[in-house]
């Protein structure tokens, strides 16, 4: 009996040194908000442990990490994020050793160009390339995913293109500059834009001056953000006689509308172009 216990202790710690030993060569990558998380997602691996920084809600600027977030990302090999000016703050908590890449080109500048499905193409293109530079045995399945990726992001853009392809009133007034490269891939026209930056809004002047062209020109379509809980927001769409839509521009993992990057996109979209169609 005291034999057979003894096997079963040595089977026990073979398996248990075998999964400890495996889980430790497993990949960890940390990202900063849910697109670029499910980006990664989509290309790494089977068993590369993939993790997101900014919960649902939270501001990407200005989020303040839990201690157990903390702990996690100091065990992490990449970080990918967006552009140092946006994200950049997560490098703090990394371990020396871990490789950062950037899927901004532009360092500087609008930050949102997961906002544009023409861009998510390009970024997944890097996410691979930045992947299999730090695994080069994963280069192979890494890049084979992402083509596989990039043909249902193909298909997207092509939906959306058709959608908006009748759409007759095609300007709107943007809180936040986030749509601008989504406008440009489908000839939209962006009127006016309240946010400069993060949370810095125009002078009284431009603001004014925005709500004086708008008038005029009869533009009535705003769009927010869909957790903007500002109120000057409803205040200004009041003062041009328009009507506000609130869009997701992050995600949402616990929606299943809203829970990848795929799904969310063209929520938006068809949101954005039956809100048009009824203006």
């Amino acid at each position: 009996m005291r034999r057979l216990l003894f096997i079963m202790i040595i089977v026990f710690l073979g398996v248990f040194c075998r999964k400890r030993e495996a889980d430790s060569d497993r990949m960890t990558v940390v990202t900063s908000i849910f697109p670029v998380f499910d980006m990664v997602r989509q290309v790494t691996p089977e068993g590369t442990d993939v993790q997101v920084v900014v919960p649902v809600g939270a501001d990407p600027h200005a989020y303040e990490m839990l201690p157990a977030q903390i702990q996690a990302i100091s065990r992490a090999d990449v970080f990918i994020g967006i552009q140092p000016e946006f994200d950049g703050w997560i490098g703090r908590f990394l371990p020396p050793g871990a490789a950062v890449f950037y899927l901004n080109s532009q360092p500087e500048g609008d930050p949102h160009i997961w906002m544009s499905v023409r861009q998510a193409k390009k970024m997944v293109d890097r996410i691979a390339v930045s992947l299999s530079s730090v695994e080069p045995g994963d280069s192979a399945a890494c890049h084979s995913r992402a083509l596989s990726y990039q043909e249902r992001l193909d298909s997207l853009d092509t939906a959306i293109a058709r959608r908006f392809a009748t759409v007759r009133q095609r300007s709107f007034i943007q809180w936040h500059p986030a749509w601008d490269r989504f406008a440009a891939d489908y000839h939209l026209t962006v009127f006016g834009t309240v946010e400069q930056g993060h949370g810095d809004e125009i002078s009284m002047r431009a603001f004014s001056r925005l709500i004086a062209d708008a008038r005029r020109q009869q533009i009535r379509a705003v769009i927010a953000g869909a957790r903007d809980q500002n109120n000057a927001i409803p205040a200004f769409v009041n003062e041009i006689g328009g009507v506000c839509l609130y869009l997701d521009i992050l995600g949402d993992p616990a929606d299943p509308d809203r829970n990848s990057y795929i799904r969310y996109m063209a929520m938006n979209a068809q949101q954005l172009a039956d809100f048009l169609e009824a203006l």
